[in-house]
């Protein structure tokens, strides 16, 4: 009875580890053990593929420049038409700067769903909470840099895959920053 147990078990476990991996996008092999993306599993049936793919994509190309610390690579993510409040995608290149100049180890958490999907796919808003956190140089412990709660993120399709156009939600101070700001995530 016991055997029997256990080879079921080990059956269930090996189906199991089967189907997370083959889940898991190959993207994701280069990124972190902390970066995370939750994505209403309901957005797939609802948006199709190609929209939850290309979201997907936009994130995992995000969290890459961000864990490798490529400013040309994340800002190649923002839109020519980018606007967060006061700031504009040359503002957020020197923010994002400035946080690759004081941290190590940056990575990001996202939970999110999506909440508006334009009937042309071109501009999607997705609904997020999360958090950016780092090391701060010279330390050894993980902080977190940014977070946010149920920001709508607008992403619009331009050449090359989707691109963040903004984001709104409620303004609040973040850490050294002296404007209300949500640089990306």
């Amino acid at each position: 009875m016991i055997v029997n147990t256990t080879k079921k078990m080990r059956g269930a476990l090996l189906t199991a580890f089967i189907l997370f991996f083959m889940a898991v996008p190959a993207f994701s092999a280069n990124l972190s053990q902390f970066f995370s993306v939750g994505i209403d599993p309901s957005a797939k049936d609802v948006f199709g593929d190609k929209i939850y793919d290309g979201v997907l994509d936009f994130f995992h190309k995000a969290e890459s420049a961000i864990e490798s610390e490529d400013l040309d690579a994340l800002m190649a993510l923002y839109s020519d038409s980018y606007k967060n409040g006061d700031h504009d995608k040359a503002s957020i290149k020197k923010i994002w700067a400035r946080i690759f100049k004081e941290f190590d180890d940056l990575s990001t958490m996202h939970n999110m769903r999506f909440v508006v999907v334009e009937p042309s796919a071109s501009t999607v808003i997705i609904q997020c909470s999360g958090l950016l956190m780092g090391i701060p140089k010279g330390k050894s412990d993980r902080i977190s840099v940014d977070t946010w709660t149920m920001n709508d993120h607008i992403l619009v399709l331009e050449t090359g895959g989707y691109k963040i156009m903004g984001t709104t939600g409620k303004p609040r101070k973040r850490l050294w920053f002296d404007k209300a700001l949500h640089p990306l995530f």
